[in-house]
């Protein structure tokens, strides 16, 4: 005997069992493969994903799975910068303290992008928030303590800005007040 199946009975002994040598299971495939099968928003490009959009939009029909798909493709995208903007504050800290810190706070900041993300996304899909809102909320809300943590390290161990970054933010607020005209310096 090669094997068995246990298969539950209603009867008092409660269980049936069939011993085998050869077991042949017989599939239909031609019918489980010529059956067509709706693509998935995630299986699409992004321009049959536009496409499903304005179908479902032109019949009336809510569309805010496809929506909540194509603004993910961008916002998993950004999420690299958004990354990056967390992860140099954090590397240019002094290694006084544990060296493991950096890798657990790193895994922790993964966990909660990717907890934010996939509630967004059951949110989004449920039509209870705005597709593009649900899938972007992770990268805004992990930009800030990303521009916190620039601003805190453009200050120096001093706590005061170091001079590179005090020309730079003088700079920037100047742009601001002349309206992001282009200075009147020569150019040549």
């Amino acid at each position: 005997v090669e094997g068995s199946i246990y298969t539950g009975s209603s009867r008092k002994n409660g269980f049936q069992e069939t011993r085998f040598s050869t077991y042949d299971i017989n599939l239909d495939l031609e019918h489980a493969l010529a059956t067509p099968r709706a693509k998935e928003p995630n299986e699409t490009g992004i321009a049959e994903l536009r496409a499903a959009i304005a179908r479902k939009t032109a019949a009336g029909q809510p569309a805010f799975a496809e929506r909540v798909e194509f603004h993910r493709r961008f916002s998993i995208a950004f999420a690299c910068l958004v990354f990056a903007a967390l992860g140099i504050p954090l590397g240019v800290r002094p290694s006084r303290a544990v060296h493991s810190w950096g890798f657990s706070v790193s895994l922790g900041l993964i966990f909660v992008y990717y907890a934010l993300l996939t509630l967004g996304q059951n949110l989004g899909e449920r039509g209870t928030v705005h597709p593009g809102a649900a899938v972007w909320l992770p990268n805004v809300l992990l930009s800030i303590p990303a521009l916190f943590l620039f601003r805190r390290i453009g200050r120096g161990p001093t706590g005061r800005r170091s001079a590179v970054v005090e020309r730079w933010v003088a700079t920037v607020r100047a742009r601001i007040r002349n309206g992001c005209r282009p200075s009147n310096r020569s150019r040549g």
